[in-house]
């Protein structure tokens, strides 16, 4: 990082000036001359009659007035001009809240290794890092391509155009020369070589085509062969998303690889100890100290506060500070903004990992900044994935109601971490508890609707809390028979498992055995469990009416859906899958996300297995599927899903024994 001004050190100069603001002197001064010996002779006769000591004195005193007046008239200015140039001023705001004593031990693999390097904990070079830099060579790509769209357009019919700019023409040979260089590192991964260097031909064949057409009629590029430079940017484009993502799977799958195959007395599995062992403080210190303060430039005057409203001064030589306070991004900023009119500065950086507690949001002050001159910048430390959390953000709900009439309640909360883990959303009424549900994390806020009857008159005072539900880091044991009527399907997971394809699970010796973890989910639908794991949900889905069904399947990494619609328990057909990966409720990126039309009978079960395999990054996998009349329910309903141990069909009779039992 460093910090660009006229000047780094204090300079300071001075000097004195004198003006004329009145009139010429060249005017005044002849003029006044003039005056003087008129009025002389004037006085001859006057002055002969008086002794020598008046004379003197008169004529001092009478040249004295002509001298005001030549002043006056003149308006002599002296002033003194003093110049001081101060130097920039960097303000770095660290985070010293609660969340930044957490020590990462299990973040994506390409992250920790990237903090690892950075902070030199582990040498350069061990990590092969060719998808990495092809990933960066195509956002440079992705950023060319429009400005050769636009200089190919606005060619004229006869093929002459505006020459193109030096900038861009050297910025395109440039990225092509990356690109190409890419390529020749990525021979055998994936196509990713010819796919690179496919988009490496268009951008040359683009600027070519540019320079020729601007150059003059004699060598003009043809219509036809702008038009076919133009379409084939067009396309590239097109696929420029798809090739970012391919690459950086890519480089996903390479990292878990190295990390799960280091062995323990490896510098590269040191140097990840060394960090796991760092909090986020101390990863956040270390990295000011071993990388960004030699970076800045020693006439750049900085100061270190904490990220908070009122930020106070700290001192990063020693120790990680204390963690204390509040993360306010707004409120930090907003007192910088407002801070010594004086001071020259030049840049804002923020050490965070990117989870505020405090203030709202910080777009204005920043914009405030911005609109200064002020260089805006963050530096994030630790996992991009949320921490393990469980939030309550209030309680919306009407002002008043009448007796008699239903109290609506809309509870926002959040849970981040472990979506097997199982938590209880309790709602009570005056102190005394009215309704708890289950939920699981979804790394998101939520709503939760409540509904409970205003049977009293008066005030009515509600809370709501989440209480911590089925332990996790257990191991996995048989599922209790549920009750006839429980609904809802089974999830098992399995973790330290790398890959991002469903066979990365099947053919690993961990699934043959019991999971890491299991839980009965209440939906089709499971929100992201980490990295480097496989799932299963499985359990019957019984369909409601008699027709024909169409199920859909959305997942990030690879998801199989296998169905079995004879009643037995086996696995069944593979009925639908996602064979990359989707955002969460794309249902349409892939043909194979919706299976063929199935016939179902209603009320027949039919045995669900849903294989799901997540490498890193986001995941998440839901199923869905299409009723008889046209209906699309996705997830699954909760009511439609029996989870595997219980009975999909349960005996009338035990049904009314535990009715009569419950009475």
């Amino acid at each position: 990082m460093s910090t660009t001004a006229e000047t780094l050190a204090p300079v300071a100069t001075s000097g004195w000036s004198a003006s004329a603001d009145g009139w010429a002197w060249w005017l005044v001064l002849p003029l006044a001359i003039a005056a003087c010996l008129l009025l002389r002779r004037v006085m001859r006769p006057e002055m002969a009659a008086l002794v020598i000591g008046r004379r003197k004195l008169i004529t001092g005193l009478r040249l004295g007035t002509a001298a005001v007046l030549v002043l006056f008239l003149i308006e002599p200015a002296c002033s003194r001009i003093r110049t001081e140039l101060t130097p920039p001023t960097l303000v770095v705001l660290m985070d010293r809240s609660a969340s930044m004593a957490v020590h990462d031990f299990n973040g994506p693999a390409g992250e920790r290794l990237d903090e690892a390097e950075t902070l030199g904990l582990v040498p350069l070079g061990l990590r092969p890092v060719p998808a990495r830099d092809a990933a960066r060579t195509v956002i440079e790509a992705a950023a060319l391509i429009p400005r050769l769209t636009t200089a190919l357009s606005a060619l004229s019919n006869s093929g002459v155009g505006v020459a193109p700019t030096g900038d861009l023409n050297a910025a395109t040979t440039l990225t092509v020369t990356h690109l190409r260089t890419a390529s020749t590192k990525l021979v055998g991964i994936d196509n990713l070589d010819s796919t690179v260097a496919a988009l490496a031909q268009a951008l040359d064949d683009a600027n070519a085509c540019l320079l020729r057409s601007a150059a003059g009629t004699s060598g003009a590029a043809p219509a036809s062969e702008r038009d076919t430079c133009l379409a084939a940017l067009a396309k590239q484009r097109e696929a420029l998303g798809e090739l970012g993502t391919r690459l950086q799977r890519t480089q996903t799958g390479s990292d878990a690889a190295l990390v799960a195959g280091a062995a323990a007395d490896a510098p590269l599995a040191q140097g990840l100890a060394r960090l796991a062992a760092m909090s986020r403080s101390e990863r956040a210190v270390a990295l000011w100290r071993t990388t960004l303060a030699p970076a800045i430039d020693s006439g750049v005057r900085v100061r270190v506060l904490s990220l908070e409203r009122q930020p106070a001064p700290l001192d990063l030589s020693g120790t990680a500070p204390v963690l204390s306070g509040d993360t306010d991004v707004e409120g930090a900023l907003g007192a910088i903004s407002a801070g010594e009119a004086g001071e020259h500065l030049a840049g804002v950086l923020l050490l965070t990992d990117g989870r505020a507690t405090a203030g709202g949001d910080a777009a204005g002050p920043a914009r405030a900044l911005t609109a200064r001159g002020v260089q805006v910048a963050g530096v994030v430390v630790g996992s991009s994935t949320a921490p393990p959390d469980a939030v309550i953000g209030g309680i919306l709900t009407a002002s008043e109601v009448f007796r008699g009439e239903t109290i609506r309640l809309d509870v926002r909360w959040r849970v981040t971490g472990d979506s097997a883990q199982s938590w209880l959303l309790v709602l009570s009424q005056n102190g005394d508890e009215v309704s708890r549900r289950e939920v699981h994390a979804t790394n998101r806020w939520e709503l939760a609707r409540f509904e409970v009857p205003a049977e009293k008159a008066g005030l009515a005072s509600f809370q709501a809390r989440i209480e911590r539900g089925t332990p996790t880091g257990q191991a996995a044991t048989a599922v209790t028979p549920a009750t006839p009527g429980t609904h809802g399907l089974l999830l098992e997971t399995w973790n330290g498992i790398p890959g991002n394809v469903v066979d990365d699970l099947t053919r690993s010796a961990a699934f043959a055995g019991a999971p890491n973890h299991q839980d009965i989910v209440p939906i089709a639908k499971v929100g992201n469990l980490g990295s480097d794991y496989g799932s299963r949900l499985s359990g019957w889905i019984i369909p409601p009416v008699t027709g024909t069904y169409v199920i859909f399947v959305a997942g990030d990494d690879q998801a199989q859906v296998f169905l079995n619609t004879d009643g037995g328990t086996g696995r069944g057909t593979l009925v639908a899958q996602v064979a990359t990966w989707t955002q969460i409720d794309e249902w349409g990126k892939e043909p194979t996300q919706h299976s063929a039309p199935l016939n179902l009978s209603a009320g027949k079960p039919c045995r669900i297995e849903v294989l799901h395999k997540q490498g890193g990054g986001e995941a998440h996998v839901t199923v869905g599927w299409q009723l008889p009349d046209g209906t699309i329910q996705r997830p699954i309903p909760t009511g439609q899903c029996v989870p595997m141990g219980v009975d999909p069909l349960p005996k009338p009779g035990a049904a009314a024994a535990g009715a009569g039992a419950t009475a």
